[in-house]
């Protein structure tokens, strides 16, 4: 009997035992990695997205992918934000979600890192573009996200939003006389011991907002306003320094008067001024130290232990989840499949089915069908609540990697954050490349490597990493061709790969156990960079001169299909029937389970008929 025809018999039955479909889960991983743990930082799950609608605070969102270089660069600078501005909560949170972990296509995230403000009181409704949150850009600038923290609560506050702090200046400026200033006290809190005015000029380099909001949790014995320097009553006060701040105790004496640099330094100073005099200090501060900030990635610097040498083996688990995330994670997280984009799907899945090697029969069906739908239905756009239900609707059909072992194989990292799906995706093409040479059409008419289309199709439309797109088709674009024929195809690749290595060598997204090299190593290719004579082809790439003939032996023996490391057990139909009926009874009633296993001896002796 078919396999098709049997999971269909399975797909009835299970219908009726259980009286429900199976499902499966929108994360990829339910192991929750993230970048944040023990820092400043929200980690946002699929589980606690709530959070950012009906809220009294002003959240700020990272979308990222554990895995993505520019995410794990620009982890540090995200930590050092959430730690500069720890004191604004509640007013303001900042967040991050692992869009590798979790499902972030509901936010229309077509890229990582992706930033995105809400604003206090967002309501929950998609039919609002203010659900999904604004657009920031993404820059190492602490500066530049305070001035757009504090210009989006201006605007919530001019959208009626009511927030714990006023951040206007006064619209009365108070006389520097005891009597005036000690009025100030008169609609406080009796526990308010202490007034700060902060005097200084209108505009977004504004250190009172941020004193403000530093002080936020000080408001039951401290209050702080602004005035603006240039306000004519300000003339009694004789200041000299814009800013200057001035602290008033409730008899309206003057305890101090600190004039500001007009430098950054100055929040610092002006806070910590006022968390003494609400200590109780008088204003005396210790010496600030110079504090250094560490990079999230100093546990992962490269040890002076030389770690043992690492075979060059690709393993077929790790292709399959290579294929596995890419059409179901990373394309579902693209808001609208247009057209241009199905027809890259189309030809990135067609490529799939051509080259792949030995591709199991559940996963071929999955991709044919997948394939198939928007051909058949002529989609010109597709989004991805369409997409992501269709997916899943071929997953649960045709269970394509049910067999696919859950943890990383030959792209295993020291750390979750190392290696993984990039590295799965460098394997993958490779092999494909490599696998393509005597069944790839193009070669005969002299066209371009379908597999090369292929990639550079893929990585421009849905690599989610999208700093690690542009400099993939950066490195395309310096290497100044595309390959015609089998061999080429293989150096084309190697030559950027390694181009990319170069980059990335030293980078903190390196994995310390497996340091970026020029591939392959001396000693897995002992003959790769030596000439064996004068007429033996050399190639010079990155500053080294290597054998081209021996380069491309090398790498055609590696990613032959051959050579693939078989650790995916192929199921048979008992299999999945057996894997099918185990799952569904591990959410069933346990009432339920003697009839689970009748029904499944009737179908495997069905299908033994």
């Amino acid at each position: 009997m078919m396999k098709g025809t049997v999971l269909t018999i399975v797909w009835m039955l299970l219908g009726a035992v259980s009286g429900r479909g199976l499902s499966v889960d929108d994360s990829f991983s339910n192991g929750f990695i993230s970048l944040y743990k023990d820092s400043e930082v929200v980690d946002m799950f699929d589980t606690n997205t709530s959070m950012l609608y009906n809220s009294e605070s002003l959240w700020i969102v990272q979308f990222y992918s554990h895995w993505c270089g520019h995410c794990q660069r620009f982890a540090p600078f995200w930590r050092d934000l959430a730690e500069s501005i720890s004191d604004w909560s509640p007013i303001v949170k900042v967040a991050a979600m692992n869009c590798a972990d979790q499902s972030c296509d509901k936010y229309q995230i077509q890229g990582t890192p992706t930033i995105r403000i809400f604003h206090p009181m967002t309501a929950p409704n998609r039919l609002d573009s203010a659900f999904y949150g604004f657009n920031v850009p993404v820059k190492n600038d602490r500066e530049y996200f305070l001035d757009i923290l504090l210009y989006n609560l201006a605007v919530a506050a001019s959208k009626g939003v009511e927030s714990p702090v006023d951040l206007n200046t006064l619209r009365s400026v108070p006389n520097p006389d005891k009597k005036d200033l000690s009025e100030m006290f008169d609609s406080l809190p009796d526990t308010v011991d202490h007034v700060a005015l902060i005097f200084e000029k209108e505009g977004k380099d504004s250190v009172g907002k941020k004193v403000i909001l530093d002080t936020n949790k000080l408001s039951d014995v401290l209050s702080v306003y602004r005035v603006n320097f240039y306000d004519p009553a300000v003339r009694e006060w004789k200041l000299l320094a814009n800013p200057t701040m001035v602290i008033v105790d409730r008899d309206g004496e003057v305890l101090e008067r600190v004039d500001g640099w007009g430098v950054d330094k100055d929040r610092n100073r002006f806070t910590n001024i006022l968390n003494s005099h609400a200590e109780g200090s008088l204003g005396k501060t210790k010496n600030p130290e110079t504090r250094v900030t560490s990079p999230a990635t100093t546990m992962y610097t490269v040890p002076d232990k030389i770690f043992p040498l690492v075979k060059d083996e690709v393993f077929m688990s790790d292709l399959e989840k290579a294929v596995e995330y890419s059409v179901m994670k990373e394309v579902a997280m693209q808001p609208v499949l247009d057209q241009m984009k199905l027809q890259t799907l189309v030809y990135y899945i067609e490529t799939l089915l051509n080259f792949f090697p030995n591709m199991r029969t559940p996963m071929r069906n999955f991709l044919i069908s997948l394939r198939e739908w928007p051909v058949q239905m002529r989609f010109t756009a597709v989004t991805h609540t369409d997409y992501k239900a269709k997916v899943n609707e071929l997953s649960q059909f045709y269970q394509p990697f049910s067999a696919t072992p859950s943890d990383w194989e030959g792209c295993a990292g020291s750390h979750s954050r190392f290696r993984g799906y990039p590295c799965s995706m460098w394997t993958l093409f490779h092999t494909l490349i490599v696998n393509s040479a005597d069944k790839d059409p193009a070669f005969h008419y002299g066209g371009v490597s379908t597999a090369a289309n292929a990639m550079i199709g893929y990585i421009s439309k849905f690599f989610s990493c999208r700093e690690c797109a542009e400099h993939f088709s950066s490195h395309v674009s310096q290497l100044g061709y595309l390959p015609h024929t089998a061999d080429q195809s293989v150096l084309w690749l190697w030559t950027i790969h390694n181009t990319a290595n170069l980059k990335l060598a030293g980078d903190q997204t390196e994995d310390p156990t497996r340091p970026k090299i020029q591939w392959p190593s001396a000693e897995n290719c002992p003959n790769c960079r030596t000439n064996g004579n004068r007429w033996t082809p050399m190639l010079k790439v990155n500053g080294e001169q290597w054998n081209q003939g021996e380069v491309v032996s090398y790498i055609k023996n590696v990613y032959d299909v051959e050579n693939i490391t078989q650790n995916v057990r192929n199921m048979t139909a008992n299999d999945q029937i057996e894997e099918i009926f185990n799952s569904l009874k591990k959410e069933a009633k346990p009432d339920n389970s003697l009839l689970f296993e009748e029904a499944q001896d009737k179908i495997i002796d069905y299908c033994r008929k």
